[in-house]
């Protein structure tokens, strides 16, 4: 099996989140632009009409305020910032605003007395705008100088004495009128605090979000919720983020890659105008193991909601190239002197690029061309003269035909791209042209560079057979290069190819015909003809291993294995086969195994085993010439059949009849028996039957053991023996 490469790699983008899903979007209410702080009320000492307490600015959080007397206009208020704004308010003296500062612990008027939960109110809670208030039944606010097709929050903060309604009602209109038909919110603060009559909503703001004004003013009513008398401590005006951030990509767009390669996404940057911590996510896939057209999107949302227009990437894979042959249209000299037959321009090679170039002249054929590294090839070109086509220069600004006029954007026509190959060039209604000495099997890539003097057709169409009839049923692709610039009547196609990918051949030659866009004339000035590298598949296969003979195989104790062998394939190719039988070992009854395994080109390895069962012959309990069968004879540490073993031996001491052997351990069971009567059955010794191993265990022969098997001696007259049973 042929050792390949894997071509597969999946984007992964240097974003938030990425591959095949979407992050989560943001989720929260918009964020401020701008905050305009504004109390309702002001000092005696500082001209007011009552006992109130103007917040210092900046206040104990650094917040600049606003402060509102009956009877004035707050024009023109700063931020809390202390930013300038156009934003200003004022009471409609109509409606009898009062103003009171009775709203301390059983009205006490000190502001030492007032209780307020300041971290829950946010920015409008501080003592000095909760002290003082405005009072009445119907009263109207105006707030100006907002901004058409921008939005608002309005936060109301509405502590008074327990006294009256038991709550206030605030409505926002976007007229004057406060007719219904033009209300935008409602809603109701709860005059009294919950747990203690004494400190009222120290807690609590009403808030309007997203308020968007018809024109430059905002219109507040507020009255009691049973219909008496409302309050109004404190409010805020926020101008609202409503610009979305921008999304700009990184690197190339589109990006070229070449199948097999990693991808690493280049990311984008987002910026907004008031968020530091938007968010940005990248969908979409790329499978460099798969020549096509991906798209990478980008999606940002700030922290106000805001949606940014989605910007995409576009990423090509395409297939590598093997070698790469230019053609210009064209060659120098004047016509009917020397080769040329017109005034073109041959490309130097190597070019400034270090390219080499081939040149096809009208009625000749370019056979067997140089790639632009100079080395050989098999494809060669010419056109099909019954098309009469027709060579020309008169391509330069105002066809001066002079090469120096000639503008080209070389940076983005590649290797096409070159004066001398866009100074001439071929015209005519229906050329062809083939390309042949191409090879069955492989892709190619054709690219045309198309530039030409203004008059004719605004373009050329170019398509691509399979074969020389040029008929729809070959067709393999199509296109049109616009011969205008969009920009510059003078220079033509300045930085654009047309490029046909991935075309293959059903024999050795493709076929290409260029005609005006609009049937009338075409144009060539040059072009590249590219083998691709076409990616193979990676080779996850393994071998197949083909055991020769029986799988389980049986061998008679004491003979030589000879393993049958295994052969292996690959791609129905042969490769070799590593045995390993050093585990088989036929002195010793017993199941063995053999591994085979093969591996291929691309490392896949494969394995496999062969059962050798090593048992007795079949004879196993006939006696041989010296009694002893092959049972025996191997219990007694044989190694063969034929081997000669050491034959018990019978000894006494003061207690015991001793017989001593020399016997396997494994394989077989020995056992010693005992009778008192040779016709008596024998049997197994009243100790240890299995004997005991003696102290001397010198000189023994594999998988054996040196024991004795006793019975104790008495007046019977006793015969011992060794009994062998093969399991």
């Amino acid at each position: 099996m042929r050792k390949i490469q894997s071509l597969t790699r999946f984007i992964l983008l240097s974003l938030t989140c990425f591959a095949l899903l979407e992050c989560p979007a943001f989720a929260g209410s918009a964020s401020a632009t701008k905050t305009v702080l504004l109390d309702i009320g002001r000092s005696n000492a500082d001209g007011g009409w009552y006992g109130g307490a103007t917040p210092t600015s900046p206040d104990t959080n650094g917040n600049y305020w606003n402060t509102l007397d009956i009877g004035k206009f707050a024009g023109n208020m700063v931020d809390k910032a202390g930013g300038a704004t156009t934003i200003g308010a004022g009471f409609i003296d109509t409606n009898n605003p009062v103003f009171t500062t009775w709203n301390g612990p059983a009205g006490g008027g000190t502001l030492a007395d007032v209780t307020i939960n300041s971290a829950a109110l946010g920015d409008l809670g501080i003592p000095e705008a909760a002290f003082d208030y405005v009072q009445g039944t119907n009263i109207r606010l105006s707030i100006d100088g907002l901004t058409i097709g921008k939005k608002y929050r309005i936060n109301l903060y509405s502590s008074r004495r327990w006294e009256g309604d038991a709550g206030t009602t605030f409505s926002v209109y976007s007229a004057n009128t406060f007719d219904p038909a033009s209300l935008l919110a409602t809603g109701t603060l709860a005059n009294r605090s919950a747990t203690d009559g004494w400190v009222h909503n120290a807690d609590t703001i009403l808030t309007f979000d997203n308020l968007a004004p018809t024109g430059t003013d905002l219109y507040i009513n507020l009255v009691g919720s049973s219909g008496g008398a409302g309050a109004l401590n404190a409010l805020s005006v926020q101008e609202l983020d409503t610009t979305p951030p921008t999304i700009a990509l990184l690197g190339n767009n589109p990006l070229i890659l070449t199948a097999g390669t990693a991808f690493t996404d280049p990311g984008a940057t987002v910026t907004d105008n008031s968020d530091a911590s938007r968010t940005i996510t990248g969908t979409g896939s790329v499978d460099t193991s798969a020549v096509g057209t991906y798209t990478v999107t980008y999606n940002a949302t700030d922290v106000s909601g805001n949606t940014a227009t989605p910007v995409t990437r576009t990423v090509f894979v395409k297939l590598a190239v093997a070698k790469t042959v230019l053609l210009d249209i064209g060659r120098s000299g004047t016509s009917g002197v020397g080769e040329g037959w017109y005034n073109g321009a041959t490309p130097p090679s190597p070019d400034t690029n270090g390219n080499y170039w081939n040149t096809l002249d009208s009625g000749k054929y370019a056979g067997s061309m140089k790639d632009k590294t100079n080395g050989t090839t098999s494809i060669g070109a010419g056109f099909i003269d019954t098309n009469s086509p027709t060579f020309t220069t008169y391509n330069g600004p105002a066809g001066d035909g002079t090469l120096a006029a000639v503008t080209i954007n070389s940076a983005a026509l590649g290797d096409l791209g070159i004066a001398e190959a866009a100074f001439d060039y071929v015209c005519g209604t229906n050329i062809r042209m083939s390309i042949d000495g191409l090879t069955v099997g492989k892709k190619y890539r054709i690219n045309l560079y198309s530039s030409r003097r203004w008059g004719g057709d605004a373009g050329t169409t170019f398509s691509v057979y399979g074969d020389n009839t040029f008929d729809p049923a070959s067709l393999l692709a199509t296109g049109t290069l616009a011969n205008r610039s969009a920009t510059d009547g003078w220079v033509h196609n300045a930085d654009t190819i047309l490029t046909f990918d991935n075309l293959a051949p059903t024999g050795t030659d493709l076929y290409i015909n260029l005609v005006g866009s609009s049937g009338g004339e075409g144009a060539l000035n040059a072009l590249s003809v590219q083998e691709l590298v076409t990616p193979q598949t990676a080779d996850t296969t393994p071998p197949v291993i083909t055991l020769n003979g029986n799988n389980p195989e049986t061998i008679i104790w004491g003979s030589t294995y000879s393993d049958a062998g295994a052969t292996a394939t690959d791609n129905e190719i042969s490769i070799s086969v590593i045995v390993d039988s050093t585990d088989v070992n036929t002195s010793i009854i017993g199941s063995y195994s053999i591994s085979y395994t093969a591996t291929d080109a691309a490392t896949n390895i494969a394995s496999t085993n062969r059962t050798v069962e090593v048992i007795l012959p079949a004879n196993a309990i006939t006696p041989g010439a010296d009694g002893l069968s092959p049972l025996i004879r191997y219990a007694l540490g044989g190694s063969s059949p034929t081997s000669t073993v050491s034959k018990p031996v019978l000894t006494t001491d003061t207690n015991d009849l001793i017989l001593t052997a020399l016997v396997r351990t494994s394989g077989v069971t020995v056992i010693g028996e005992s009778s008192t009567n040779l016709p008596s059955e024998f049997v197994p010794l009243a100790q240890n039957p299995q004997g005991t191993a003696t102290a001397d265990q010198t000189n023994l022969l594999p998988g054996t053991q040196r024991r004795e098997f006793r019975a104790p001696k008495d007046a019977t007259k006793k015969f011992l023996r060794l009994k062998v049973t093969n399991p």
